[in-house]
């Protein structure tokens, strides 16, 4: 994102912009995939009101149909979805006790003020919710959500982070949250910059890669790009931090330093049914289980547009886990097994189809101390750039990768 954004406004510009996609296809984390339907993402993507570079930049480009749904969230744990899509939810989730309660909204109160979470970069999300919420709130609520997404990381994370990702998915104030998705799917907003770079005379090459930088006494010249040397005044790298310290062309302290950044990677399996699952557009799952979350997409869009039930079923293992071992059909075996261990009622017979997203490079680990660790756009290499999801910080968002490709394309006027 970060990327096309940039290349977008560069090639607005009037400068003679060449974008380079290894894969086949753009998007990077929003690229699509088929249904029998509209094509959808292939992992869960949605943003939110409070994005307001996104949504301008889709109104900017012709993209008016957003869709903003109230969105459901629910909590399973010991094969009960309990409801907690409002405020007022919590009021009868049986998990916590009353004063467990009590302390939950004082927390989530307290969140609400605090002005500059980054303050809190060198405490861990489990210490300061242990300090502020006690050890049941932790225990019961948070800790599986926080493993969930985490994995054996979980006890790593920053309270920076986790009071950032809390206020950002908590503005629907005693309402359910509003979430928005573009109408027929994110692919339609990657298509039309496509279409806007190359309307403005840019250039885009897909399925190879950059072989090499080209640096001359601490400036970068070009690329080399399927052996043909290109010369160019700015480059700008938009890869993940471990694939770029792979060039040996840049310097070992550069290296070193973005190599100190830690990834995780995400599995994400989606399923088409000829059921409904729940009524529930998310669901954390709370006991322990493979899936760390269930996302029902066609509880969020209409069913009409896929033809069938979509659900994704999510989780965050960590790189030691066999599971990054096995083929794609072994995943979903072992995923699609533990689906119908939490519903039952889910035969092998409602499955349609499914599909297997893999990325060993899908997120940041925000450990605690990271606000140090934050790589910025400029290189010790004049005219070379780079940026992505490293450099929104203490969250990554659709929303922050737009921020990112604008602030990189402007280093470059």
């Amino acid at each position: 994102m970060a990327g096309l954004v940039a290349a977008y406004r560069l090639s607005k510009r009037g400068k003679k912009v060449l974008l380079v996609e290894k894969t086949n296809e753009l998007g990077g984390l929003l690229m699509s995939t088929k249904t029998r339907g509209d094509p959808i993402e292939k992992y869960y993507h949605h943003v939110f009101v409070n994005n307001p570079s996104f949504i301008n930049l889709a109104e900017e480009i012709g993209i008016e149909n957003i869709i903003w749904t109230g969105s459901t969230l629910g909590f399973y744990t010991k094969g009960k979805i309990h409801d907690l899509s409002t405020p007022f939810s919590f009021i009868g989730f049986k998990i916590l006790t009353v004063p467990e309660k009590i302390r939950l909204g004082l927390v989530m109160a307290k969140i609400k003020f605090i002005r500059n979470p980054k303050k809190l970069d060198d405490m861990t999300a489990k210490e300061w919710i242990l300090n502020n919420a006690g050890k049941g709130v932790y225990e019961k609520f948070f800790s599986p959500m926080l493993k969930s997404k985490y994995d054996k990381n979980a006890d790593k994370v920053s309270a920076t982070w986790f009071i950032e990702r809390i206020r950002i998915r908590t503005t629907g104030g005693f309402k359910k949250e509003s979430l928005g998705y573009i109408d027929g799917g994110f692919h339609i907003f990657i298509d039309k910059i496509e279409q806007e770079i190359l309307e403005n005379g840019g250039d885009i090459v897909k399925g190879k890669g950059i072989n090499k930088f080209i640096i001359r006494n601490g400036v970068m010249k070009g690329v080399v790009l399927d052996g043909k040397e290109i010369n160019a005044n700015n480059v700008i790298s938009t890869i993940p931090l471990p694939t770029l310290a792979e060039y040996k062309d840049l310097s070992v302290e550069f290296r070193k330093k973005i190599s100190d950044i830690n990834y995780q990677g995400a599995l994400c399996i989606i399923v088409g049914l000829d059921r409904k699952v729940t009524d529930f557009y998310w669901i954390n799952i709370i006991d322990e289980s493979l899936i760390g979350a269930i996302i029902e997409h066609t509880n969020f869009q209409s069913i009409e547009k896929y033809k069938d039930h979509i659900l994704y079923l999510a989780s965050y293992p960590d790189f030691r886990s066999h599971l990054w071992k096995l083929s794609d059909k072994g995943i979903f075996e072992e995923y699609f097994k533990e689906l119908r261990r939490l519903f039952p009622y889910i035969k092998r017979q409602n499955l349609k189809w499914w599909k297997v997203s893999k990325s060993k490079k899908a997120g940041i680990i925000y450990e605690t101390n990271y606000q140090k660790k934050v790589i910025g756009h400029e290189t010790p290499v004049k005219g070379f750039y780079i940026g992505g999801m490293f450099n929104g910080y203490p969250e990554r968002s659709i929303e922050n990768s737009v921020i990112a490709g604008e602030e990189l394309a402007k280093l470059c006027d």
